[in-house]
């Protein structure tokens, strides 16, 4: 059988805070002896030897989950190789083409402000020539 051993660790005043703060959430440690002897006994009391140990159970609960994390590996390796290969080809997720649809939106307009300010300045200049070229003639008819 497996043995339990409960040993009670009482908090002393020459430890630091943290280690007495900690002693007194976990006033018990139990540890857990294992005995390989438990093991022999187990398979020994199994006349149709179809029992594994318990190492060789924990040999094939690993080899188990290896191969779990395995398949699940490699079926995520293979859904990125697709995504991988459609983004080559140029084409996107919905979130990704409604970001570009926006930053190219974004920039139409900055394009578009920049147009209009540049047009505004231009009409300006041009209504400033104009009335300066109609000051200019009232003077000439003035003084003639």
């Amino acid at each position: 059988m497996r043995s339990l051993l409960a040993i009670q660790v009482s908090p002393s005043s020459q430890n630091d805070g943290s280690v007495v703060d900690i002693l007194r959430l976990l006033p018990y440690h139990v540890v857990a002896d294992y005995e390989a002897e438990e093991d022999d006994r187990i398979l020994d009391s199994d006349t149709t030897g179809q029992m594994l140990s318990r190492s060789q159970q924990w040999d094939h609960n690993i080899a188990a989950k290896v191969a779990e994390f395995t398949a699940t590996f490699e079926k995520q390796a293979l859904a990125f190789n697709i995504i991988s290969r459609k983004r080559a080809l140029g084409e996107f997720r919905s979130e990704e083409r409604l970001m570009i649809e926006q930053a190219l939106l974004q920039e139409e307009r900055r394009a578009m402000f920049e147009l209009r300010a540049e047009m505004e300045s231009r009409e300006k200049a041009g209504r400033e020539a104009h009335e300066a070229k109609l000051r200019m003639a009232a003077m000439e008819q003035a003084r003639a």
